[in-house]
């Protein structure tokens, strides 16, 4: 059985994803130069979608298309690699704020 739920708002289409894997959020790069964290724990997800799923946790602008996203194996940071030949990591421990 597939259930499909909108997570977010993107203003492009997305091109990388990566789950935590050690929590509920999912990370997206977009050719907006958008790196976006959303909440995707299953709990708020079934039977239908509630707060906070799908809402924003942290968004950061990278000021350029945004290749590929990727959390750290403890999941503390995300690392993004925009098309402007930069690596970035964003430290997510004080979520919006860090």
């Amino acid at each position: 059985c597939w259930i499909a739920h909108k997570a977010g708002a993107s203003k492009a289409s997305v091109i990388s994803v990566a789950w935590h894997n050690t929590t509920s959020f999912l990370a997206t790069g977009s050719p907006d130069g958008r790196v976006v964290v959303y909440d995707v724990s299953e709990e708020h997800m079934l039977p239908k979608p509630r707060k906070p799923w799908g809402e924003t946790q942290v968004m950061e602008e990278a000021g350029a298309w945004v290749n590929h996203v990727m959390f750290s194996p403890a999941g503390r940071y995300l690392a993004f690699f925009p098309q402007d030949s930069t690596a970035r990591v964003k430290d997510l421990s004080q979520g919006e704020s860090s």
